[in-house]
């Protein structure tokens, strides 16, 4: 009966502690490894700052949690660390931290067993800290292998992967250039080697590789993140020449043979919004080429294609605002109503107002 009671109390006790969120103790790092040795447990500590975004997330929606208490509390005494202190500096370059939220998990030696850069919603997060306490997944394992020089191509994989999840750039592009000559074009289109992949941008040899080997990636890797990749490689670029077009920026040859290089490539390849981002970089082309009408004639057919492209033209018309060429502002004006036509309500009065500018610099 005793025994029955004291197995009950101890039952309670662990749901009130282990169901209220993650216990983080108020302890300096030694204290925590200490008690860490003690309880043979690790240490997990959330480096945040106060203006961080994903920072304040996680501890306002992530570690309350019934269910993060229910798994951190158990295995790890837990600490944070504001590493927006001017005493956290020499923290932060032991543990190589450049980016918020990081999330350590030590050994009761302060070694790292493992590393974690930014925040996630609850099942993803304690997803990441479980594949990481994994010994032949977690970072301080395969930096150990990796100085003692015994990896094979799938530990450089792990290690690599394991880098880009500690946002460890310097050491994951020195990792992935030992590790890309190891791999075939077949195990390259793989869905494991994706990571290498996934955030690379237009210039990078691997965006060619992803362009070269669209159908084995889509196959492999899905439609959807493959679009998802190239449409976002191909947008950031249209937004850097428009971003320099209203800058005013002169723009030399080598740019109108990469623009062309790119219409090839989408004329060849099948990606999400194709038609729209072909509109997109027919405009920059005749703009590189100070075609007036063919900007013109990629303008009127933006209005009239329904491909997207109405979105731009307000930054059309401010970049010919700044330009100040009057065969291009006429041409706009007789475009007038099939422009004003298709635009959202909010955006029609700033574009009505550049538009009679361009007609009162005509008649001045």
């Amino acid at each position: 009966m005793v025994k029955g009671i004291l197995v009950w109390v101890l039952v309670v006790f662990q749901v009130s502690v282990f169901g209220q969120g993650i216990n983080f103790e108020k302890l300096t790092l030694e204290e925590a490894l200490i008690k860490a040795k003690t309880e043979n447990k690790y240490v997990f500590v959330d480096c945040y700052t106060t203006w961080c975004g994903p920072c304040k997330r996680m501890t306002e929606f992530v570690f309350p949690s019934e269910k993060a208490g229910c798994y951190f509390n158990p295995k790890f005494v837990c600490i944070k660390l504001d590493m927006g202190k001017d005493d956290r500096r020499k923290f932060g370059e032991q543990y190589k931290i450049v980016a918020y939220p990081t999330f350590l998990i030590l050994n009761s030696d302060g070694t790292v067993y493992h590393k974690i850069v930014g925040g996630s919603d609850i099942d993803e997060f304690i997803e990441k800290v479980e594949y990481g306490m994994e010994k032949k997944h977690s970072l301080g394992y395969l930096e150990r292998r990796y100085e003692g020089g015994k990896m094979n191509k799938e530990e450089l994989r792990e290690y690599a992967f394991a880098l880009r999840i500690a946002n460890e750039k310097e050491q994951f592009e020195k990792v992935v250039k030992e590790l890309i000559p190891l791999l075939s074009s077949k195990e390259r289109v793989k869905m494991e080697y994706w990571f290498l992949l996934k955030d690379k941008e237009y210039g990078d040899e691997e965006v060619d590789f992803v362009i070269t080997n669209i159908k084995a990636l889509k196959r492999n890797v899905g439609d959807q993140i493959v679009d998802e990749f190239l449409y976002r490689n191909y947008n950031r670029m249209v937004q850097k020449y428009m971003i320099r077009f209203q800058n005013g920026a002169l723009i030399d040859k080598e740019n109108r043979k990469l623009i062309r290089i790119v219409l090839r490539e989408l004329e060849n390849i099948n990606v999400k919004d194709k038609m729209q981002l072909i509109e997109q970089f027919q405009f920059i082309d005749a703009f590189l080429l100070e075609d007036v009408q063919g900007i013109l004639k990629v303008m009127e057919q933006m209005v009239v294609s329904g491909q997207g492209n109405q979105k731009m033209i307000p930054r059309i018309l401010s970049v010919v605002e700044r330009r100040d060429d009057r065969g291009l502002m006429l041409g706009i004006i007789t475009l007038k109503d099939k422009i004003m036509s298709v635009l959202p309500e909010k955006e029609q009065k700033m574009c009505e107002r550049m538009i009679a500018d361009f007609n009162r610099r005509m008649m001045e």
